[in-house]
Parts: C-alpha cells; sequence; structure tokens
C-alpha cells in the first residue's frame, strides 16, 4: 500500500509540471510521457509507442535546418553523449507559430530492462524572444551611435591639430587637455559599441575564454575617473 501510494504521488507529481518528461528505452519505445510533454509538442506526438521521425515532430535547429533522427536528444544521451540545454524549434499543425524548446537528456544505465533515457522539455519560447529582441536593439543602437561618434572624434583631432600651430599659451594648454580627454572618452566609447556590436552578433555562438589584463582594465578605469 505504501509503495502505491508513492508511485500515485508520483505520477500525480510528474502529470502537474509544467516541462515535458518522456522516458525512451534503447529501442525508441516511450515507456512514460506526461501531459506536458504532449503539450509542448502540440498533441503532434507518435500514436504507436515509439519515438517517429524527426520530422513527424517538426523539429528544427534554430538556424532553420531539420534535425536528423540520429541527433534527437534523447538518441544522442544513450550514445553516451551529454545533452543539457539544447535549443530546438517545434512547427508542426499542432503549433503553427512555432515554439523553442530548451531539451536535457540523460541516460539510465544499470536498470531492469536496459538502458533508458530520461529527456526534459521546457518552453523558452518568450525567453528567447525577449534576448533576440535585446540583441537586435544593441545592434541598432550600436550603429546608430558611430556617426556621431566618428564625427567627434574627427572633429576633435582637427582641433588637436589647429590648435598645435597657435603659440604656447597656457589657456592652449588647457584646451589641449580638454581635447584629449575628450579623445580618450570617444575611445571608450567606440570601445564599448565594439562590444555591443559583437555580442549581437555572437548569439547562441559557444563561450570562449581569454586572459584579461588587469592591469590595463584598472589603468583606462583610474583614466576614465580622472577625466570625468
Amino acid at each position: 500500500e505504501d509503495a502505491a501510494a508513492s508511485a500515485a504521488l508520483t505520477g500525480a507529481i510528474i502529470d502537474s509540471m509544467a516541462d515535458g518528461l518522456a522516458v525512451l528505452d534503447e529501442r525508441g519505445q516511450v515507456q512514460m510521457r506526461n501531459p506536458a510533454a504532449e503539450r509542448l509538442f502540440g498533441g503532434h506526438i507518435s500514436r504507436t509507442g515509439a519515438v517517429a521521425p524527426s520530422r513527424h515532430y517538426g523539429l528544427f535547429h534554430l538556424d532553420g535546418t531539420p534535425v536528423a533522427d540520429h541527433d534527437l536528444p534523447y538518441a544522442r544521451a544513450l550514445a553516451g553523449e551529454e545533452v543539457t540545454d539544447v535549443d530546438l524549434a517545434v512547427r508542426n499543425p499542432g503549433v503553427p507559430d512555432g515554439r523553442v524548446l530548451q531539451i536535457r537528456a540523460t541516460a539510465l544505465d544499470g536498470l531492469a530492462g536496459g538502458r533508458r533515457a530520461v529527456v526534459l522539455f521546457h518552453d523558452v519560447t518568450a525567453e528567447r524572444r525577449h534576448r533576440d529582441e535585446l540583441a537586435n536593439f544593441a545592434g541598432v543602437v550600436a550603429h546608430d551611435l558611430q556617426n556621431p561618434l566618428t564625427a567627434m572624434q574627427g572633429w576633435t583631432e582637427s582641433a588637436v591639430d589647429a590648435l598645435q600651430q597657435i603659440p604656447a599659451d597656457p589657456m592652449l594648454a588647457e584646451a589641449e587637455s580638454a581635447l584629449l580627454r575628450a579623445q580618450r572618452a570617444g575611445t571608450r566609447m567606440r570601445d564599448l559599441i565594439d562590444d555591443l556590436l559583437t555580442y549581437t552578433t555572437a548569439r547562441d555562438s559557444a563561450l570562449q575564454t581569454a586572459p584579461v589584463d588587469l592591469g590595463r582594465i584598472v589603468t583606462d578605469i583610474a583614466a576614465a575617473r580622472a577625466d570625468a
């Protein structure tokens, strides 16, 4: 009775989850699937008890290319690959506008009946749309800032060149110092714009680490504070 009550509780929890959950065996047989998994695929699921080809579900990579059957998350997990936070798009008659699912798949070993794959589906459509909008906004802002910044830097350079043709004067040195500060601020702004553009084009690219010169960063921060 305790085992039955525990199983019933587990089943109720799984069925009430907002995220989709499916368990599949090595033959591709669906051993368990909660209602959320069916809902996230727009009800467009296999009715045979086995995983259907990828095209049946309307699965695509985010670049629009169809997902190959051997590239399905459960198949990759059963092949020994670690599948974490993979974004795939679902587009079928049940989801005509498309939906982005973040998928995780884990292989379970040492169980009676052979290996199994546990697959979790999380709807990230709104999050990805918001992120894309922010990235597009960053790109537009960065491009719009380029023109006035280029003009400002060009005119300050011209002003510095013109001042160098004037005989030395205390006020002249102060003016040159102010213009040089403006040039340094412009350089920092240019770096910020370049970073925004890089972020916009990077999107979902793999993170690449690189050494950072902390001394140069601290020096630049100190100079910026002094100029301000």
